[in-house]
Formats: structure tokens, sequence, C-alpha cells
């Protein structure tokens, strides 16, 4: 374990720190004072500590990368699940039975689904429709779906087929006749044939939304349009997807809410108004959280859902997943359960089915 000059103590243990900087390592002090019958209870509780702050790390991380997917809700959610996936209608009935090792949500009349590691697609029946072959896979958007195969990603049509190569890192859904992508450390944007679109490269970027997207550039995130001019600068040190006229920016340790004219965000930076985390608008709400539990807010920033929920997905087609007491299930725009959480894990609802986990079988 790596200890920090000028610690006092060993994180691991909480054991007072023997300074020594010569051929000696940082380390807890000697238990000089404890008889030998002790020594070794202590040492087994000590490695005990150091394992359950190496779990709450890990743990940290994984809700890290959970909240950043969910910030712009462009990524496969990554929220962990047990038992099997099929898909359930609004009544909260399994419609296509739970026997996929993980499904998402339907677009364009296709899902994707996990079989025997491998992900496919299948139809509203639950015919598969394109075999389970590859590593990864997400919706379709505009007739083309990211899919991942040799450990990159491309575009494939609705046959399966790729139409642009697997060559990327990374990849965003195709928006506005463009999609972000990443090749090494830099991203870039190209068209439906896999040509570049916009000549030049970012730190980061996300999927043109309302004829703007998010890029990172010098450590900060701005706003460009289709030509690549900025539009807003790169001042946040975060930066979500513009929805419903709004865009999620961070600035200053909180989320914020912006206008394309920055409005709203500089009325209240000198406040102490602000979020910890923040999702896009979708039917006139919000998914943010305070004091680390999830609510949701409208357009002039009240809150019409209190934040109570452990994690949250944004509203579609009236209703939202929502996680509390370790299950998901399903509420209405106030607040009220229309689907009971019972499940172990939850998507939203596009096309009038949702997919779902269940450790039950049903």
């Amino acid at each position: 374990m790596m200890l920090l000059p000028g610690a006092t103590r060993c994180p691991a243990c909480g054991q007072p720190i023997q300074k020594q900087w010569g051929d000696q390592p940082f380390g807890p002090a000697p238990f000089q004072d404890e008889p030998p019958a002790r020594r070794p209870l202590l040492i087994f509780f000590g490695v005990l500590a150091g394992l359950l702050i190496v779990i709450m790390l890990i743990g940290a991380a994984g809700l890290f990368v959970y909240y950043r997917t969910r910030t712009t809700e462009n990524r496969r959610p990554v929220a962990p699940k047990k038992g099997k996936s099929g898909f359930i209608d609004k009544s909260g009935n399994f419609v296509i039975a739970a026997k996929f090792d993980e499904a998402l949500s339907f677009g364009e009349h296709l899902a994707p689904v996990q079989t025997d590691g491998k992900w496919g697609y299948i139809d509203k029946s639950g015919a598969m429709v394109i075999t389970p072959q590859f590593e990864e896979a997400w919706r379709f958007s505009g007739g083309l779906a990211e899919a991942k195969r040799g450990g990159k990603w491309g575009y494939i049509n609705k046959t399966g087929t790729f139409v642009i190569q697997p060559t990327f890192d990374l990849t965003y859904a195709f928006n506005q006749g463009v999609a972000a992508v990443q090749t090494g450390t830099k991203w870039s944007f190209v068209d439906r044939q896999g040509k570049q679109a916009i000549d030049r490269q970012f730190e980061s970027a996300h999927s043109f939304s309302e004829s703007l997207a998010a890029v990172k550039d010098g450590g900060k995130w701005g706003f460009i349009n289709r030509k690549g001019k900025y539009v807003i600068d790169p001042e946040f040190d975060d930066a979500g997807v513009f929805s419903e006229g709004w865009a999620a920016v961070k600035k200053a340790g909180k989320w914020f809410y912006i206008d394309q004219g920055r409005i709203e965000m500089y009325r209240r930076m000198d406040s102490d108004f602000g979020y910890e985390e923040a999702g896009p608008f979708s039917e006139n709400l919000a998914s943010v959280s305070e004091g680390r539990r999830w609510g949701y807010i409208d357009k002039n920033h009240q809150w019409k859902i209190q934040p109570k929920f452990d994690m949250t997905y944004s509203f579609h087609e009236g209703l939202a997943a929502v996680k509390q007491s370790g299950k998901w299930g399903w509420i209405d725009m106030t607040g009220t359960y229309v689907i009971k959480a019972e499940y172990d894990w939850a998507g939203s609802f596009s096309e009038g089915l949702a997919p779902a986990a269940t450790s039950n079988s049903r």
C-alpha cells in the first residue's frame, strides 16, 4: 500500500506510522506494547480492515462509473443485477420471458440481448433476428447500432452487418447524422460512411443533441456546433447533453443547468444552488441527486419528486425506473409506484416495453 509523505496513520489499520526515510518503508509501528499472544489477532484485524477499505474504494469507483454514465444516458447501464432479463409491459407482466443474461431497451423495434456471453437482437415477439455474435451491443438509432467485436467498436445495420468497421475504442450513437468516436486518447466525429465529419479532435466528446455537442479540450468542457466552432466556451469541469433546451454542467463542484445562452447557470453561481449529480431533462423532468439520494426537478428547478431513491433513470413514456431499498420499480410523474419495486434491475420503457431482471421464475 502506498503511503503519502506526512501521513501519521496507516490508512488500512489506523496504526501510527513509523517515519523512517532510509531503507525502511513506511508502515504501521510495531506492536511493542502488545503481548505476543495478541499480535496475530491484531494483524488479522489490520488485514481485514485493509480489505474492507479496498472493497469500499471499488464500490465507490463503481458508483462513479454508474453516475458518470447515467449523466448523459448515452451508454449502457452498468448497475449490477442478478437473475435473468426479459421485457415487461406497463402492467408489470413479462411479455418476453426473462431468459436472457442481459437486455436493453428497444430502439427502432429491435432490442439488444445477451445470451451465452454474446449479444444479438430480438424483435418485439422475442424472436432472435440478429444472431448473438457481438462482445457488446447498443440500441439502434437512425438505422445503425453500435457493436463491439475483437475488442473494438463499429456500427452495424439491421442485418447485423458492419457498415462502419469496428476500429474504435469507444463510440456513441449517431444523432443528427454524426457520431462521437474514440481512437486512442482522442475523440472525433464521423459521418454515416465512417469519414471524419469535423476537422478537429478532442480529449472527450458526447453525441450531438439539439445542434450542439459537449466536448472536452484543455481539461474543460464546452459545446460546439456542426462546424466544430465553440458556441459555449470550454469552461466547465464536466457536461452532459442538451435535452429539451437544457444541459447539465458542472463547475465549482456542483451541477447546474444551462440553456444555450448560459443564463441560468450564471444567475445562480453565486448562491448555494447546485446538485451533487444531474441527468438530462426528459418529459419536462430531470433526475438529480441531493444528500446522496435521487429525485426529480422541473424546469423551474423545483422538486416535483423528493430525493428518496438510491438510483434513477429519466422518464420515458410517462414512467421512470427507480431503485429503492435494493429493488427496482417504475414510478409515474407524481412519484407513485405504478409497477412495484420487486425487480433486481430495470430499464427505461421504449415502444411500450421495458427490460427487467428478476431472480424469480416468471
